[in-house]
């Protein structure tokens, strides 16, 4: 597995009249989760944001040892996450590992019976190995036979449930250059997986069958290879549904979170020192908050954060504090079929960054709109965005989509590398300032301030 972007980047707090200036873009935000220059982790954050939990007590999970017959005590842990997620109410709201793990994905929702009494709940890694991801046949547990019309190919059909299926398959015997396991390219048919030039897959839904071609023989090879899924049910995310769910220190592999909120209640992510790789959807696709900080989301199929919109109550956010959004729209697995970004917040929600980066998105690095009659606000300060993946086609930064709406920008002490097309798009229903921030390639009005 590979590890986070370590380029060098960092930008530190500005002398002179940083301060004076920072006041102008903080004052439209008078309660955000995370201040600039706080040291607050995301998972501190959700604490201090639901002040009511007490954070007193914990359960523990040990699948390998563990029984859901337990009390959920240290000594005599669960066997599950669902289960303790379902127990713990009032003080407990820490779900704490005792071993490496790989679990599936599980919901958080405020009609379960403990959420009437619980706001925030935290799974913890707790120094573990810890990955979420959906179970399937190992591809090396299976006998692969040549195709005898599509000679290249080699096949086995797969014992998954009825909505089943692929999502990507993977080399683990090479690393891409992030250090992560190579994804193959997904063809369309078998036909054209015969005559792709690319290591590649196809797979056939109906009679539940993998096709491979890798050039050479899969059967032989098949130990080098895995393979993410969608489960029975056709599904591979995490519902967040009127609820608020902390992660630190965890691996979701070919999973995305979808939070969504119910009968007024604000759903929440909070993730601290987090990957999500290769989700199989966006990495978060969001109504309410999504807080990141020290994490990454590494070649989603879509975007890698995306607010769609506000959530009842109010408006969504997405805030990342030292985190890192790369190449997501990943067109090594995905023949393009839009464009995608590192984050991406629409009408109806807000978007800070602190020290993070975009790295190498299939689309711009950061993708913030607007829609007719809402106002909305943007802050990234000391960050990144390069291009340089293939298909990159369009600018690192865009605001508005020429809708009535209006966002207000601030971008300040951010820099822009490598694009393909414009540093920065600026359409004419946003408001745009910049500070200690010079772009080679701006198309529209930006101020200074």
């Amino acid at each position: 597995m590979g590890g986070f972007l370590d380029n060098g980047f960092s930008v530190g707090m500005r002398t002179g009249n940083s301060a004076l200036a920072a006041l102008e873009p903080a004052r439209y935000f008078d309660e955000i989760p995370i201040p600039y220059g706080s040291s607050m982790t995301a998972i501190e954050a959700a604490l201090d944001e639901n002040a009511a939990i007490a954070n007193a007590g914990a359960y523990y999970v040990k699948p390998s040892t563990g029984s859901d017959s337990n009390d959920g005590s240290e000594g005599s842990p669960f066997a599950t996450v669902t289960k303790a997620m379902r127990t713990a109410t009032g003080a407990a709201s820490r779900i704490a590992m005792l071993e490496d793990a790989v679990i599936e994905p599980f919901d958080l929702r405020a009609t379960d019976a403990s959420q009437s009494t619980q706001q925030f709940k935290w799974l913890d890694a707790n120094g573990y190995d810890v990955t979420i991801r959906v179970s399937g046949p190992a591809l090396s547990a299976q006998t692969w036979t040549q195709d005898g019309t599509h000679t290249n190919c080699f096949k086995a059909t797969l014992s998954v449930g009825t909505n089943g299926q692929i999502t990507r398959v993977l080399n683990t015997a090479t690393a891409d250059d992030y250090g992560y396991d190579t994804p193959l390219r997904k063809y369309a048919s078998a036909s054209a997986l015969n005559a792709g030039s690319d290591p590649g897959w196809y797979w056939d839904n109906t009679g539940k069958v993998l096709w491979v071609n890798i050039g050479a023989d899969f059967e032989a090879a098949k130990a080098d290879y895995r393979a993410l899924y969608l489960n029975s049910g056709g599904l591979s995310r995490m519902l967040v549904y009127g609820a608020a769910l902390g992660l630190s220190g965890v691996t979701l592999e070919g999973v995305y979170i979808f939070p969504l909120d119910n009968s007024g209640r604000r759903p929440e992510i909070w993730m601290h020192n987090c990957q999500s790789i290769y989700s199989c959807n966006k990495g978060i696709d969001l109504r309410g908050w999504a807080v990141l900080t020290d994490s990454q989301i590494y070649g989603a199929a879509f975007d890698g954060v995306n607010g769609f919109q506000s959530w009842s109550g109010g408006q969504s956010l997405i805030q990342s504090v030292n985190s890192r959004f790369i190449r997501c729209g990943d067109r090594r697995t995905f023949d393009v079929n839009g464009t995608y970004q590192g984050v991406s917040a629409h009408g109806g929600c807000d978007h800070i960054s602190f020290r993070s980066q975009f790295v190498e998105n299939n689309g711009q690095g950061v993708a913030d709109t607007c829609i007719n009659g809402a106002s909305n606000l943007t802050w990234i300060r000391d960050s990144l965005a390069t291009g340089g993946a293939s298909g990159v086609t369009v600018s690192n930064y865009l605001f508005g989509n020429g809708t009535t709406g209006n966002r207000k920008v601030w971008l300040d002490s951010c820099t822009s590398t490598a694009s393909s097309s414009e540093d920065l798009i600026a359409n004419a229903d946003t408001t745009v300032k910049i500070r200690q921030t010079a772009f080679a390639s701006v198309s529209g009005v930006v101020e200074l301030y």
